[in-house]
């Protein structure tokens, strides 16, 4: 069992035909996907330049707002369908997963679409809260799961052990 892949998670190893996600080449549904990886990354760039322009004025702008909690909420979206489509479901820790970051982007979409009424400290922080705990959890889920995982060497064998000199009756 591998525990690299950033994208899955240590849950299980995916086919070889599965890695073509990594390089955003394949179907028109590939394309579609790492471009709105890429947008939702690329929005919450923006989003975070304009909070800090409008920072001065102590409230966001609405496109500022949905760009910040809707670009999160994409990315969270794509990550679960690469999730989705790389035969990750299915699997206790992989369909928790899947929820657990469709009910983020969800949380995300609602911070953006609400954020407008607080300062920008206030939407931002909210953000990294969302991410931080979301994080946290999907780590909480892959841990748990490498550890009920069997183990990947087979028990020692060998001679029994010695018994202790100090127990044996004599």
């Amino acid at each position: 069992m591998k525990v690299g892949n950033h994208l899955a998670g240590p849950y299980k190893e995916p086919a070889a035909s599965h890695h073509r996600f990594a390089i955003g080449v394949g179907s028109s549904s590939d394309v579609i996907v790492t471009a709105s990886l890429l947008a939702g990354l690329v929005s919450v760039a923006v989003g975070t330049e304009l909070a800090v322009v409008q920072s001065a004025a102590g409230e966001l702008e609405r496109a500022t707002a949905v760009a910040l909690g809707g670009g999160t909420a994409l990315y969270l979206l794509a990550l679960t369908a690469i999730h989705a489509t790389t035969g990750h479901t299915g699997t206790g820790v992989g369909d928790r997963v899947l929820w657990l970051r469709l009910g983020s982007a969800a949380v995300a979409l609602a911070i953006g679409a609400f954020g407008r009424l607080g300062a920008p400290l206030g939407l931002v922080g909210l953000l990294a809260v969302l991410l931080v705990a979301h994080v946290a959890a999907e780590m909480v889920l892959q841990l748990r799961a490498a550890g009920d995982a069997a183990p990947d060497v087979a028990p020692a064998s060998g001679p029994p052990p010695c018994p202790d000199p100090m127990t044996t009756a004599s």
